[in-house]
C-alpha cells in the first residue's frame, strides 16, 4: 500500500514540475495535426458540402486546400471556381480567406478575402465589427480594393450570362469602403471610386418607347475618374 501511496506521490510531484510542458503536448500535437492533414483529400468533401448549404444550382470547386498558421490563420484555395443561376462563372487562380477568430466568439463576422487572377486582377476585401445599430444588430465595417481590372474577360462573362450585350474593353482599378447593416434595417454608408484606363465603350442600339432603337456613338476614354457616395439612401 505504501508502494502504492508513494507511486502516485511521485507521479503528482513530476506532474506539478512539468505541468507546463504537460499542456503544451495538446498544442504541438493539434499544430502537426493540422499541418501533415491530407487537405487536398477534402476537396470533394468541402466543395461538395459548400455547395448545398448555398442552394440548388450554385457549385464551388477547386484542384487543391491549403492552411497556412499566423495571425491569422489563412485558408487557401488554388484555382477556385464559383457558379450560381444568374450569374457570370467566376474563378480566381488563388484565394486566400483570412477569418477573424475574435469573431467566433462575438458572433460577428470578420476577417478579409485575397484573390489573385479574378478577370486578371487582384482583389483584397475586408470585413470588420462596426458597433450596433439603434435596433441593436451588428454593424460591420466594408472595404474592397480591385487592381487592373479587365473589362473584356468581364464584359464576355456577362454576356454570355444575359447581364450584358456590350463588349467592353480596358482596365480599370476600384476602391470602396464603408459601413453596412447585413439585416439592411438602417441605409447602408458608403464610397466608391472608380478609375478606367483605355476604356472602350462600343456602339449599341438602345430602344426608347414610341421612337424605336437609337444607335449610340462608340466611346473611347483615356482616362476613366468616377466617384459615388451612398448616403441616407441617396446617391450622390
Amino acid at each position: 500500500m505504501n508502494d502504492i501511496l508513494g507511486a502516485i506521490k511521485s507521479g503528482w510531484q513530476f506532474a506539478l514540475r512539468h505541468i507546463g510542458k504537460i499542456l503544451l503536448i495538446p498544442g504541438i500535437a493539434l499544430a502537426l495535426t493540422l499541418l501533415i492533414f491530407p487537405y487536398g483529400d477534402l476537396r470533394s468533401v468541402v466543395a461538395t458540402t459548400l455547395s448545398r448549404q448555398l442552394g440548388e444550382g450554385v457549385a464551388i470547386d477547386f484542384t487543391e486546400a491549403g492552411l497556412s498558421f499566423g495571425f491569422p490563420i489563412a485558408f487557401e484555395l488554388t484555382d477556385f471556381e464559383f457558379d450560381a443561376p444568374g450569374l457570370p462563372s467566376l474563378a480566381a487562380d488563388h484565394l486566400t480567406a483570412k477569418p477573424s477568430l475574435l469573431s467566433v466568439f462575438s458572433q460577428s463576422p470578420a476577417g478579409t478575402i485575397e484573390a489573385d487572377g479574378f478577370f486578371e486582377s487582384t482583389i483584397k476585401a475586408s470585413l470588420s465589427s462596426a458597433g450596433k445599430t439603434k435596433a441593436g444588430a451588428n454593424r460591420q465595417n466594408i472595404s474592397a480594393d480591385i487592381q487592373d481590372l479587365s473589362l473584356a474577360p468581364l464584359s464576355e462573362a456577362l454576356k454570355q450570362s444575359g447581364l450584358l450585350s456590350l463588349g467592353l474593353q480596358g482596365k480599370i482599378n476600384s476602391t470602396l469602403s464603408g459601413t453596412l447593416d447585413p439585416s439592411f434595417e438602417e441605409q447602408p454608408e458608403t464610397d466608391v471610386a472608380v478609375q478606367g484606363s483605355a476604356v472602350v465603350i462600343p456602339s449599341s442600339q438602345i430602344s426608347f418607347p414610341g421612337m424605336g432603337p437609337i444607335q449610340t456613338p462608340s466611346l473611347q476614354l483615356a482616362v476613366l475618374d468616377l466617384k459615388a457616395k451612398l448616403s441616407d439612401g441617396k446617391l450622390l
